[in-house]
């Protein structure tokens, strides 16, 4: 019978939850169970004691919420918190060792402490455990260490929960709005079931008001910093935040307001170097900050199918990183569609390929976590188990792109123009730079993103200008070096209309006398005047003007009229102007005087 005094008891191999049952169609007596812990077998169903035999060798289903390995360069030991199924560990990561049961109910978040003597374990809605090991790793002791305070609905489901890096006896924990934090953990008397006041404190300036907490990290250097974040988007950093009751310091500018943040991982060398990764689809899932959250970047490039975050990209679950050597970090994402990595972060050009592909598929990852010391990676799915593995290789950077159009030292390029380059291959998506210094030292304009080989440029400034732009690729590897940067000259740029001002009335004279300013590369001017502001409607057109006036012949009285002009040199027309509008009025010939009627005045006789 299971033990009356363990939370969340089970029947021996067996397990509460129940989907399907079915008898052996020749064996009356033999029942199968599917459940959510796989398929069991009993040879007996009608005995006053059932006995039950796990049939799961080499089924893999768990679904792991979370997981810890030991802090030890090869050192496979690893805790995980599954659905349905309570927590398990194992003391290596071979496929065929067995595991053993640390707690019940929905497993949750779990740590192993540095010597290994203790492991923190939890369930559903925020109830944690210590559970006291000896040295062969059996357990001796267990309690209840969540605070006294916070109700079960105060708790997220699955409720993280943090040790401080550099004092395992001290905890962080997310307590619905607000931070908790025990300041002495083996000071909780051992063998309680219950949740305790001893040594917590609330943080009572980490409240937020209508959210929860749904991720906390702290940090190994500087010592006692933590962030956390909540359910809206919103992200905290606390320092020194061991002691007192000390107010965080917001640090959500620039990331996805009102999404979900589900995880926070730091740097272990660096805790100015901080990842945030947001789970829903539609927002930005990844963001890097490498100075303490004052700034963030986003990084999660190819994963989303629209730059803005939004379309059919995979959710992300959780991020971190590890050393690759002494001059590159490895990123590693859990997605919905498998695992994914990087060398490079290059903002929303960052491309994350795939890893692990053969071995843990498109499955659903909930947490990726990582060892600086041997580089191990450890990946709990939702369906398949738990992976271990190290990227060895990375693969190779892109070459720098080809330039295409418009050729080098074009001239006469108007406001709006395509920019095209040859493919590079392996590339995923490239980046442009333009800017009128010959070294790129100022007014760059920066195109991110781009999945093509071109890319329309507007709102050129028209002069003659000269602008000079260059090509990057992004592949698996990183960012290439640049291409070889080419320049191109703008076509001259549009006169402004001066007479008749815009809008008058009763403009007179025969012609009617339009002028323009001079502008000093242009040889030549065109001017256009039309019925319409659309310009369909041509009812007087002059070319290759050599002055900055002309007269109009032929327009009528008591008309509105639209009129533009341009501006020509040597390579081409420039754009027309803004549209102007003039109303005629009576139209009189200014080369031909009025007639004057004559008469001679005499005196009476």
């Amino acid at each position: 019978m299971p033990d009356p005094n363990i939370a969340f008891p089970t029947w021996p191999n067996h397990h509460p939850d129940q989907h399907s049952v079915f008898f052996h169609p020749t064996r009356t007596n033999v029942l199968f169970s599917a459940n959510d812990g796989g398929v069991m077998r009993t040879d007996d169903v009608y005995r006053d004691t059932v006995k039950w035999t796990d049939l799961n060798r080499g089924y893999y289903t768990t679904q792991f919420y979370a997981l810890d390995i030991k802090d030890a360069a090869g050192n496979d030991e690893v805790i995980g918190g599954m659905q349905d199924n309570g927590t398990w560990a194992a003391r290596t990561s071979s496929a065929t060792e067995p595991w053993i049961s640390r707690n019940g109910g929905d497993g949750a978040y779990g740590y192993f402490t540095e010597g290994g003597a203790d492991l923190y374990v939890s369930s559903q809605q925020g109830r944690v455990r210590r559970v006291v090991l000896d040295a062969q790793g059996n357990e001796t002791a267990r309690t209840r260490v969540d605070p006294i305070g916070p109700t079960p609905d105060d708790y997220l489901f699955i409720n993280p929960f943090v040790l401080d890096p550099n004092n395992e006896k001290i905890m962080y924990l997310a307590g619905g709005p607000m931070l908790w934090r025990n300041n002495d953990l083996t000071q909780i008397p051992l063998g309680k079931d219950d949740s305790t006041s001893v040594n917590w404190d609330s943080l009572q300036f980490t409240r937020q008001s209508g959210v929860q907490i749904s991720a906390v990290a702290s940090c190994a250097t500087p010592q006692h910093r933590v962030y956390f974040g909540t359910t809206n988007g919103k992200m905290f950093r606390i320092d020194d935040a061991h002691v007192g009751d000390p107010t965080p310091v917001d640090i959500s500018t620039g990331l996805a307001a009102g999404a979900y943040l589900n995880s926070i991982s730091v740097d272990k060398r660096n805790g100015d170097h901080v990842l945030a990764t947001f789970s829903n689809y539609g927002v930005i899932s990844i963001y890097a900050s490498w100075d303490a959250g004052a700034t963030w970047q986003a990084i999660s490039g190819n994963l989303e199918e629209n730059s803005n975050g939004g379309g059919n990209g995979p959710a992300v679950s959780w991020v971190d990183l590890v050393p690759f050597d002494n001059d590159r970090d490895v990123y590693v994402a859990a997605t919905s569609i498998g695992l994914y990595f990087t060398p490079e972060l290059n903002g929303m050009s960052t491309v994350w390929t795939q890893v692990g592909a053969e071995e843990i598929g498109n499955v659903q990852i909930d947490m990726v976590i990582t060892r600086y010391a041997d580089k191990r990676i450890a990946v709990g799915t939702h369906g398949r188990g738990v992976f271990f593995g190290t990227i060895t290789s990375l693969p190779p950077r892109s070459t720098p792109p080809t330039l295409r159009s418009p050729v080098d030292q074009a001239r006469g390029i108007y406001p709006d123009t395509v920019l095209q380059w040859d493919p590079v291959d392996g590339a995923v998506s490239y980046a442009v730079e333009i800017s009128p210094s010959a070294d790129f030292s100022a007014d760059v304009m920066r195109l991110d993103g781009i999945t093509t080989t071109q890319v329309p440029v507007k709102d050129l400034v028209q002069g003659p200008t000269t602008y000079h732009w260059r090509v990057y690729a992004y592949a698996g590897g990183g960012k290439s070096d640049a291409s070889a940067a080419w320049s191109f000259s703008t076509a001259v740029r549009a006169p402004e209309p001066v007479a008749p001002a815009n809008r008058e009335e009763n403009v007179g004279g025969l012609p009617v006398q339009l002028s323009w300013t001079r502008i000093p590369e242009a040889l030549t001017y065109d001017v256009e005047v039309s019925t319409n502001l659309t310009f369909n409607t041509i009812v007087a057109a002059v070319n290759n003007i050599g002055d900055t006036t002309v007269g109009i012949k032929g327009l009528a009285g008591n008309t509105r009229y639209f009129w533009h002009v341009r501006s020509a040199d040597a390579d081409t027309h420039g754009v027309w102007c803004q549209r102007a509008q003039f109303t005629t009025g009576i139209l009189t010939s200014i080369q031909e005087e009025p007639e004057q009627e004559s008469f001679t005045v005499s005196p009476l006789p």
